[in-house]
């Protein structure tokens, strides 16, 4: 998704007045819980299978979210 979001960014701005606009992305670490063993473990690749006891029934904690935080504007003066 970062690619692509990059990309669409890149679509988006061309040829308007925020041409050029730089678009910075924090990547959240995505997190599971295992509902067998109860272990939590930050993943490194988007597997989602507990490393713990091989188990796939796990729950998504976190690094499914998708937040705008700030748009930063800055107008130049002729």
């Amino acid at each position: 998704m970062p690619d692509s979001l990059q990309f669409s960014w890149q679509l988006l701005i061309e040829d308007t007045e925020l041409d050029g606009a730089t678009l910075v992305v924090d990547y959240v670490p995505a997190v599971i819980t295992c509902r067998a063993c109860g272990a939590e473990t930050t993943l490194e690749m988007a597997i989602m299978l507990c490393p713990h006891c091989d188990c796939a029934d796990v729950t998504l904690v976190s690094g499914e979210e998708f937040q705008i935080t700030s748009i930063d504007r800055v107008h130049e003066v002729c």
